[in-house]
C-alpha cells in the first residue's frame, strides 16, 4: 500500500509514503504520534472517518514537526505544518494524514491524495 499525490495544477503524480499505518481503533486515534521517536520520510499515519466534520490535531508529546493533510473524498482541503509539542490544527475532513515534516511541501489545496493498494 502506498500514498499517491496527484497535483490539480499539472496532473503530476508522485508517491508520498510507502510505509502507511492506518489508525483503525479508538486507542490509535487518541495516541496518534504521541511518544514516538521514529517517524521517518516514507511513513504516514492515516485517520479515516465515516463522515466529514471538524478534525483537530494536537502536538502534545509529539517529538518532531509534521505535515498534516485534511481530505474530503481524497481532495486536499488543508495542508499545514505543525510544530512539535505546541502545534495545533483544525479543518473539516473525512480523512487526516500525518506525514514527516517537509514531505507535503508540494501539496496544495485541491490536489488529490489517496491510498493505493500494492499492485
Amino acid at each position: 500500500m502506498y500514498l499517491k499525490h496527484i497535483s490539480h495544477t499539472d496532473s503530476s503524480v508522485d508517491t508520498l509514503a510507502t510505509d502507511i499505518e492506518i489508525a483503525a481503533t479508538w486507542c490509535t486515534h487518541i495516541r496518534g504520534l504521541m511518544f514516538r521517536r521514529d517517524f521517518s520520510v516514507g511513513s504516514a499515519l492515516v485517520f479515516q472517518f465515516d463522515r466529514v466534520t471538524q478534525r483537530t490535531i494536537h502536538m502534545l508529546f509529539v517529538y518532531s514537526d509534521i505535515d498534516v493533510l485534511w481530505l474530503k473524498d481524497d481532495i486536499v482541503k488543508k495542508c499545514t505544518r505543525l510544530s512539535a509539542w505546541y502545534g495545533i490544527g483544525t479543518a473539516e475532513g473525512d480523512t487526516v494524514i500525518e506525514l514527516p515534516s517537509g514531505v507535503a511541501g508540494a501539496i496544495s489545496t485541491g490536489d488529490t491524495v489517496r491510498i493505493v493498494a500494492d499492485d
